[in-house]
């Protein structure tokens, strides 16, 4: 059984960005976004707890971008949340968003590991 995807996925937008790249680079950028998409995962769930405001708005600002240009948009808007909210101070709120957060951002990193690149047309 596969995990879902997170919530208001567009998995064109992924393919889309996958498609970028010819097919032999392909894994390297799977790698590169899963990577990243890590390292995002542990800033945040280093500097949330901590109340690391640097870190949270450094680690959610990223995050905005990666989910955007992978088609995760309900984690693109809680990277916005986050960011707001580090930006603010507000431990209060962060600890209503940080646990939804961790669990879309999760989906994602699944959904980027599985990716398996489309061999392109031979024309």
């Amino acid at each position: 059984m596969t995990a879902p995807p997170p919530r208001d996925f567009d998995p064109s937008r992924l393919a889309w960005l996958v498609g970028l790249v010819n097919t032999a680079e392909a894994p390297a950028l799977i790698a590169q976004l899963t990577a990243d998409l890590c390292a995002s995962a542990d800033q945040i769930d280093v500097a949330a707890p901590a109340r690391d405001w640097l870190r949270l708005r450094e680690a959610s600002h990223t995050l905005m971008a990666l989910a955007g240009y992978t088609g995760a948009a309900a984690l693109q808007r809680l990277a916005e949340t986050l960011n707001a909210i580090a930006h603010a101070q507000d431990a209060e709120t962060l600890d209503g968003v940080f646990p939804e957060t961790a669990t879309e951002l999760s989906a994602l990193i699944m959904v980027v590991r599985n990716l398996q690149p489309v061999e392109a047309a031979p024309w």
